[in-house]
């Protein structure tokens, strides 16, 4: 069933386009293992995400990420038995844990946020397994924050904004005041506890206050603008980076060759064009449109919060490819995590609770019927 719906056939075309592209490709063989690889990779992640989400209980369907959570906490973990483990950069220091780079890192943990999020909540009246996520879910949120990456921080919050929407009015407000209340009294005991957050997570440490929140990217996206520009309506090649001398020998990889660009929508938009990047927003809108409309006319249940914290992961890890160029590489981990949980989020969404076992339209035309037929009955009386 997958293979019949709107952003299969979309992704499709987007990654047969990318092929196309190899013809007036800077580097055609790369373009075309690259756009193999994310046909290759794409459809059978995607397709997979959905068959799980089919076959699985709601409360059971993030449990895919289980392998992922329990694979992050043990790098964090382990890694304070390592001295590798820690990053100076000559501003700051990063904590990667036995992950090669920390934004790696925490784009790791940013991933396993949905299972934690989702885990506390659901076993909030089992006071034993509560507290083993609850434990979970601050370690990981520790580390999150020790290896600086806000990208990934912007994941976890974006996904949290969205699991919070699930959550009763009055608990939020309670959560807020708590919260609230939390952050006075550090700022209390710790009166520069402001400062030193501002410069590790918003200016990165930057050698001048003056600097942009975005200094450390600025340089990044002024050059992939004006190669996006040279990529004009049909890109320069899928995988290729504009006027590169650098040339690609072949293999399974392609390190080595290109260089960073700091953003998936120019990269998109330099690699395959404005005929590319048209199918992507087709695929955003595609996607997210079948998961919001969705969610809007489920109830409040448990299935409406498995849906909008799928949602928020997804929409959080969009946020993030307007920093990080993984759209365009098929090969990286946030590439096949976003198309499996899309998978997931579709799989969901061609679902209906069980406590709402009659789909939506249907129920409108019954009640309408219902109400013609009383309307003509009392008109015939």
């Amino acid at each position: 069933p997958v293979l019949r719906t709107k952003l299969t056939l979309v992704a499709i075309v987007y990654c047969l386009w990318g092929i196309v592209t190899t013809l007036w490709s800077e580097q055609q063989q790369l373009s075309l293992f690259k756009s193999l690889a994310a046909l290759f990779v794409t459809i059978p992640v995607l397709a997979g995400g959905y068959l799980w989400a089919r076959e699985h209980e709601f409360e059971d369907v993030l449990s895919v990420l289980l392998p992922l959570t329990i694979c992050a906490l043990l790098a964090g973990l382990l890694g304070r038995f390592s001295t590798a483990a820690i990053v100076n950069t000559g501003r700051t220091v990063l904590y990667q844990g036995l992950v090669n780079g920390p934004n790696m890192f925490g784009s790791m943990l940013a991933m396993c946020s949905p299972l934690l999020m989702w885990q506390v909540r659901h076993h909030f009246k089992k006071k034993q397994l509560f507290w083993v996520w609850l434990a979970a879910a601050l370690i990981g949120t520790y580390y999150l924050f020790a290896a600086s990456s806000r990208g990934s921080i912007l994941v976890m919050l974006t996904t949290l904004a969205f699991f919070m929407t699930t959550v009763p009015l009055a608990r939020r407000l309670q959560l807020g005041i708590f919260a609230v209340i939390g952050i006075a009294i550090a700022l209390m005991l710790v009166p520069d506890l402001y400062d030193r957050f501002k410069a590790q997570y918003i200016y990165k440490q930057a050698v001048t206050t003056h600097k942009s929140v975005f200094y450390t990217r600025q340089d990044v996206w002024e050059e992939s603008m004006e190669k996006a520009k040279e990529g004009g309506v049909f890109g320069g090649g899928y995988g290729v980076s504009i006027g590169n001398r650098r040339q690609f020998h072949g293999g399974f990889t392609a390190v080595g060759y290109g260089r960073e660009k700091g953003n998936s929508q120019l990269a998109i938009v330099e690699e395959v064009g404005l005929v590319g990047f048209g199918l992507y927003l087709i695929m955003m809108v595609t996607l997210f449109g079948r998961m919001l409309i969705t969610a809007w006319q489920w109830p409040r249940c448990t299935e409406k919060q498995v849906l909008l914290t799928v949602t928020g992961i997804l929409t959080g890890m969009t946020v993030q490819s307007f920093f990080e160029a993984w759209w365009v590489a098929p090969g990286s981990p946030e590439f096949v995590y976003f198309w499996t949980m899309a998978g997931i989020g579709l799989g969901l969404s061609s679902r209906r609770p069980a406590s709402f076992p009659i789909p939506v339209p249907a129920l409108m035309r019954r009640r309408h019927r219902q109400q013609m037929l009383a309307q003509g009955g009392g008109a015939h009386a």
